[in-house]
C-alpha cells in the first residue's frame, strides 16, 4: 500500500541529520547545506556547548531553518563512542546492565539515558542510518570504479612475489 502524501510529509518533517564536527568550517558547511532542506531537523554533535550554540545561531540565520540544534558529544572520547555503541549492543539483545558492565566509562544512568533517547527517535534514527549505509555503498562503488582495485591488488601481489624471491642484499 502506497503512503499518502500526508504520511510522506509527516515522515519527511521528522527526518534527522546528525552532523559531527559542526563547529568547524567543513562540518558547519555540511550542516548549513542540509539545513537548507527544511524537511530535516539538523543536530550538530559538538564538543563545546557555546561553540555549538553559536553554530546553531549562524546556521539558523543563514538558512531560516529553526529546526537546527546541538548536542554535546565528543566522539573522540571513549564515553561518547561507548554511548553510540550502546545502541548497537542493545539492538543485539544486550541489557542496559550488560552494556554498563562492558563500557566502564558509562554508568547505568548514562546507558538508560542513551537508550531512552534512541528509542524515542528510533524510526528517524533507523531511516537516517539506512540512508547513510546506502550512501556509503554508493560511495564505495564510485571509488572502486575510479580506482582499479583488482589491478592494484594484482600489481601488489606481483611486487610481493618479486621481493620475496630476491635475496636480501
Amino acid at each position: 500500500m502506497a503512503d499518502s502524501d500526508d504520511q510522506v510529509s509527516r515522515r519527511e518533517a521528522r527526518s534527522i541529520a546528525l552532523v559531527t564536527g559542526a563547529t568547524g568550517a567543513i562540518g558547519k558547511a555540511i550542516a548549513t547545506r542540509i539545513a537548507l532542506e527544511t524537511s530535516y531537523e539538523v543536530v550538530l554533535l559538538c564538543r563545546n556547548a557555546s561553540k555549538g550554540q553559536a553554530a546553531v545561531d549562524e546556521i539558523q540565520r543563514q538558512t531560516g531553518n529553526a529546526r537546527v540544534r546541538y548536542e554535546v558529544a565528543d566522539l573522540a572520547r571513549s564515553g561518547s563512542i561507548a554511548a553510540l555503541a550502546a545502541c548497537s549492543l542493545f539492538e543485539q539483545g544486550a541489557s542496559a546492565e550488560e552494556i554498563a558492565l562492558r563500557y566502564s566509562v558509562l554508568d547505568l544512568h548514562d546507558v538508560y539515558a542513551t537508550l531512552s533517547y534512541y528509542l524515542g527517535q528510533r524510526q528517524e534514527m533507523e531511516e537516517y542510518l539506512d540512508r547513510a549505509r546506502q550512501a556509503s555503498v554508493g560511495a564505495r562503488r564510485d571509488a572502486e570504479r575510479r580506482l582499479p582495485v583488482p589491478q592494484i591488488r594484482e600489481r601488489l601481489e606481483r611486487y610481493r612475489t618479486r621481493t620475496k624471491d630476491q635475496p636480501a642484499g
